[in-house]
């Protein structure tokens, strides 16, 4: 049996939030404007997110 690993609660919020960009992305067809409305987020704060998270797309 695999031994579970236990993840600080930031590193898992880290990586959903990640994924959820990535999703919104490429559902929007890499429109950042309508990624951002859908995420409910301003343009600079997605932007701001994919650099921190170094999303390339």
């Amino acid at each position: 049996m695999e031994e579970k690993q236990i993840r600080t609660l930031k590193s898992t919020l880290e990586e959903v939030e990640k994924q959820t960009l990535i999703d919104s992305l490429i559902i929007s067809k890499g429109n950042k404007t309508l990624a951002a409305k859908e995420l409910g987020i301003s343009r600079t704060s997605l932007y701001e997110k994919i650099s921190k998270y170094k999303i390339d797309i």
